[in-house]
């Protein structure tokens, strides 16, 4: 049996679509976006201004590409 972790990012959702969302979070001063597939995350809504929680798996997590802007 193999145990999975859930990491929680937490941020901004920038854009939706039917299978992603563009999120971004705050690494320090920098700003990183990455596109995270719908069917690799829960995402909720904690706040106005498109704050939000996604939750995803250890093996998920350590393959999102996080770009700078």
């Amino acid at each position: 049996m193999r145990t999975v972790t859930i990491y929680t990012i937490e941020g901004r959702t920038k854009a939706k679509t039917d299978k992603a969302v563009l999120f971004q979070r705050m690494n320090g001063p920098a700003q990183e976006q990455a596109w995270i597939p719908l069917s690799m995350c829960t995402l909720r809504y904690i706040g106005s201004d498109f704050k939000a929680k996604a939750s995803v798996p250890d093996w998920f997590y350590n393959k999102i590409s996080w770009k700078t802007t």
